[in-house]
Parts: structure tokens; C-alpha cells; sequence
């Protein structure tokens, strides 16, 4: 989107693409804002899309249970069933931001999983009891080896 197609969105909608109803500090600021903020959503769209193409029915993180785990997770329904692309190395822990677009860093699995491993409890009991930090990482290897945690971790330094 030019400049020009930014302030005519505004001129028909009354509002900047962003949801802002107010110019506060300049077409340029605002423009140049809204340019950052959607190269950032369309790098994390492309890594999405890239770990979807890669892996897009969650084979990877399927073929990784037990038969007992495989039995459980195959039978979710509903919202809990979508296969959501999950960070391994989240947002919080790491400042590079190229990291969190990474594909190497995203693994397709169910949302239930997704949901429990990111407030680090255990997402293969009933209890969903607290997990450690190392036993977390210990999850993510199972599912993307030893090989290639220590590449994320790597990048994650550097």
C-alpha cells in the first residue's frame, strides 16, 4: 500500500487499516508505523505458511508419541484438535525477532498441546501437573532432536 492508498483508506473509511481513527503525529509517522508493523505480520505469515507446507497434518509432532499419547491426541475434537504453529523458542525468551519467523522454530501440533507446553505444564497427563524449564526443553527435543534444539539455541545467542 502507497502512501496515497493509506490516506484514501482513511478518506472512505474513516479510519487508518490499522483501526486507528486519528492522524496524532503525521501521515508519514502513521504510514511508516503501519509499513513496520504489517512487514512484521507478513514475515510471520510466511514462516507460518513455510512450517505448514513442511509438516501440514502434524506428522512430525505425531510421529513422535507413544501409542498410548498418539491414542489420545488423534481423538481430540473441536477447537483442541487444530494444529496451531507453535514457537519452541517462545516470544518471551528470546530478543531476536528473526528467530520468532524462523520456520526451523515453529512446530505444527494441536492446540492442546500448544496451549499446556506454553504455560509449562505437562501436556501428556490428566493433571497437566507444573513442568521445569528443563523438562520442557526435554519435550521439544523429543519432537525436533537434539540437532536441532541446539541450532535454535545457537541462534538464539547470537
Amino acid at each position: 500500500m502507497t502512501l496515497e492508498e493509506f490516506k484514501e483508506y482513511y478518506e472512505i473509511n474513516g479510519r487508518l487499516p490499522n483501526g486507528q481513527k486519528e492522524i496524532k503525529q503525521g501521515w508519514n509517522y502513521q504510514y511508516k508505523k503501519y509499513l513496520k508493523k504489517q512487514k512484521k505480520k507478513d514475515d510471520w505469515v510466511e514462516a507460518r505458511e513455510k512450517a505448514y507446507r513442511r509438516n501440514p497434518n502434524g506428522e512430525q509432532f505425531f510421529n513422535a508419541l507413544t501409542d498410548q499419547e498418539y491414542n489420545f491426541y488423534s481423538n481430540l475434537y473441536g477447537i483442541f484438535a487444530t494444529l496451531d504453529p507453535c514457537h519452541i523458542i517462545g516470544k518471551g525468551e528470546c530478543p531476536k525477532k528473526e528467530l520468532m519467523n524462523n520456520p526451523d522454530n515453529i512446530l505444527v501440533a494441536p492446540r492442546y498441546f500448544h496451549s499446556y507446553i506454553d504455560t509449562f505444564k505437562n501436556p501428556f497427563t490428566q493433571e497437566h501437573e507444573l513442568i521445569t524449564k528443563e523438562q520442557r526443553e526435554q519435550i521439544w527435543i523429543r519432537f525436533i532432536g537434539q540437532e536441532m534444539w541446539d541450532e535454535l539455541q545457537e541462534l538464539k545467542r547470537s
